[in-house]
Parts: C-alpha cells; structure tokens; sequence
C-alpha cells in the first residue's frame, strides 16, 4: 500500500516536472522567435541606412581622375594588410622550423643512444695475423 502511494507521488512529480520542461521549451521557443524577428527588423533598418549613407557619399564625391583611381589610403591599407599576412607568416614558418629542428635534435639523440658504440681496433689481433700470413 505504501509503495503505492510512493509510486503515485512518484509519478506524478514526473509528470509535472515534464509539463514544467514542455513550458518552459515553448517559452524559450516564443522567445527566439521574437528575438530573430527583432534581429530580422534591425537588419533591414541598417540596411536601408547603409543604402543611404552611400547614395548621398556618390553625390559628394567626384568622380576619378583617369591617373589615379585608387585613392593612396586604399593603396596603403591593401599593402598594410599584405604585410600584416607575410608577418603572420613567417612567424609560422620560423615556429615549423624550430619544431622540426627539435625533433631533428631529439631523434639524433635518441639514435646515439640506442646503438652502443662499436669499438675498431687500429692494429690487427694475433689472430688476424696468422690468417693473413696463410692467404700469402
């Protein structure tokens, strides 16, 4: 009998808390979609703004002169954006040199270590003379 009650109560804090989830998502859902909306609208205001402001700059400004159709601003920001690149550049590439020349290094080591250093031997054993002196 008490389990019964427990499973009730059980079942019931269940589905309550399923209908809190379900209104909760739905309110969250009207939410987005007011948001976007709004975003939607504040788009098309700046938009038609930006449509404007450029009508009314073409109206101020004169047209080219056939030496010169880029303005030296447009000129220095594109060469400032060039730069800006081969720096970046060229810090990644003395960064891929410094990796390759650590592992390089690494290996190095790690092949000196691994193979133990074979001793020569400048003047030949006794051994080694009685077999020469057979092959004369």
């Amino acid at each position: 009998m008490a389990s019964d009650s427990t499973e009730a109560t059980s079942e019931e804090e269940r589905v309550r808390k399923r209908v809190y989830f379900r209104e909760r998502k739905r309110i969250l859902r009207i939410k987005q979609i007011a948001d976007r909306q709004d975003l939607e609208g504040t788009i098309m205001e700046l938009t038609e703004r930006l449509q404007m402001l450029q009508l009314r700059s073409r109206g101020l400004r004169k047209p080219p002169s056939p030496l010169s159709f880029l303005q030296w601003k447009d000129v220095a920001a594109a060469i400032q954006e060039g730069r800006n690149e081969s720096i970046a550049d060229h810090r990644k590439l003395n960064q891929l040199v410094f990796v390759s020349k650590s592992t390089l290094e690494s290996m190095k080591r790690w092949v000196e270590s691994s193979f133990a250093p074979v001793a020569v031997r400048r003047t030949p054993s006794p051994f080694h003379i009685g077999f020469f002196a057979l092959m004369v």
